[in-house]
């Protein structure tokens, strides 16, 4: 359970800067005005891949869902390191978003699998303490980096949450930390 509540940490920092770093390469690219609108349409990608996971009878395990779809947010925030092109941004931005929806469901179903009923609503509790408090991290530090290096480089910041987040995931995996009531989830 520690081990979700340290990945989730991680992915707050991730939740955290976006916003921070996103509305930063607007305002330096003289397009202040449609950083609020660029901000807004992260959570589409999000919405979508929502919609489209919550339909599926998924028979994979819910570590293996969770670790894949922060593999996900990895590889598509990192492409928008290598498109650092202010016309396609809105682009890299949903497609960012989308692996949201699918590791906050999948966080929630492994919490699930991990704890007792008895201790369910304070498990829920720290998984949203998990992720505030990287939101909270991720806003100051990103804020600092974008103040010193610029708004672009605050995606070198966003990649290395989400990486961090899904290389605290794999080791679990790896590790046997996602214990489940019924069964070990040691190989995904």
């Amino acid at each position: 359970m520690k081990a979700l509540f340290t990945s989730l940490i991680a992915l707050g920092l991730l939740f955290g800067s976006n916003f921070v770093v996103i509305l930063a390469v607007a305002k330096e690219n003289n397009r202040a005005a449609e950083g609020g609108i660029w901000v807004g349409l992260y959570p589409i990608g999000s919405l979508v891949a929502g919609l489209v996971y919550g339909v599926i009878h998924w028979k994979s395990r819910n570590a293996t869902r969770y670790t894949l779809a922060l593999a996900f947010m990895t590889l598509s925030t990192s492409a928008i390191l290598f498109f650092q092109n202010i016309d396609t941004i809105v682009y890299f931005i949903i497609l960012s978003g989308i692996g949201i929806a699918p590791a906050l469901i999948a966080a929630n179903a492994l919490l699930k699998d991990l704890v007792p009923l008895s201790r369910l609503n304070e498990a829920f509790s720290m998984l949203g303490a998990s992720i505030s408090i990287g939101i909270t991290l991720g806003s100051t530090l990103s804020g600092s980096l974008v103040d010193r290096f610029g708004g672009w480089d605050g995606f070198y910041f966003m990649t290395g949450a989400t990486l961090l987040a899904t290389l605290l995931s794999l080791i679990c995996i790896r590790a046997g930390k996602y214990e489940t009531k019924d069964e070990t989830i040691s190989h995904g």
